[in-house]
Formats: C-alpha cells, structure tokens, sequence
C-alpha cells in the first residue's frame, strides 16, 4: 500500500490515477506486442520455408549451406524469442479477449479520467468564502498560515 505522509507528516493525496493510467497503458502495450510478435512469427515462418526450398531445390555447395544453415539457425533463434514472448503474454490476452472482461480496459479508463477529475479538484487552490471574517483573523483562529484563501463573501 502507498503512504500517504510525506517525511513531513504533512499528510498529502496520492495521485492513484496515475497508477490506473500505468495499468491501462501497459495493458495495451501488451496488446500491440502480442500482435507484432504474432506477425514476426508468420514472417519467420515464411522465411524458414524460403531457406528450407532453396537447400531442397538449390544448387548449393558446401560452403553455401553452411551459410545458409548459418542463417536459418538465426531465424529459428528469433522465431523462439518471439514465441516464448507470446506464451508470457498469453494468460492476459486471454483474459482480456475474455467476453466478461472486454469492457474492463474501458471502465478502468473511465475509473481514471473520474479520479483524475476529483483529484485535480482536490490538489487545486481552495478556497473558502468567508461569511464574516478576514484571512488574518481566520488564520488566527486556526493557529497557524493556512494554505487555503479566505475571501469575503460577495453580497
């Protein structure tokens, strides 16, 4: 959990929808990467086939193959890290391709914009419009320099 005291004691308000935008944010990101690394699959499945045909069908020789062993070794290499990176990814696709959850990613976002709203309420500057009495003796009453603007009442 987040303190919400700073060494100060002061006590101060989270900005939680900042964290709630890191989330969505990171969700699609996960989302655009599923997809390129998908695509990076079939490009290196096809890739894998145009090597495959050539040994097959070519007129190679020795040094040739070895060339283009070289470069196949290469493909299968990438073709791995692309697959292995879809398979960390698979659980949470699935459970925003889910039909329960699709609306999820947007209600969160509406979550954020809703908190950012009150938020930026909060954190901005208050003001109370005194009814009677003045800054001065509104600080005074207090005991202390507020950080909140007193201003009179307009009759």
């Amino acid at each position: 959990m987040v303190s919400l005291v700073t060494m100060s004691n002061e006590k101060k308000i989270q900005n939680f929808s900042v964290n709630i935008k890191s989330f969505c944010d990171n969700v699609d990101q996960a989302l655009r990467d599923y997809q390129y690394y998908t695509d990076k699959i079939v490009e290196l499945d096809k890739t894998t086939q145009d090597y495959l045909h050539i040994l097959e069908l070519g007129k190679l020789n020795y040094k040739d193959r070895a060339t283009l062993a070289t470069k196949l070794q290469k493909v299968r290499k990438d073709r791995r890290f692309y697959k292995d990176s879809c398979e960390i990814l698979q659980p949470l696709i699935d459970f925003i391709n889910d039909s329960k959850n699709k609306n999820l990613i947007n209600l969160l976002r509406q979550v954020q914009g809703d908190t950012k709203k009150v938020e930026t309420r909060i954190n901005g500057e208050r003001v109370y419009y005194s009814r009677e009495i003045s800054q001065d003796e509104f600080d005074g009453l207090t005991g202390r320099i507020t950080d909140i603007s007193v201003k009179k009442k307009k009759k």
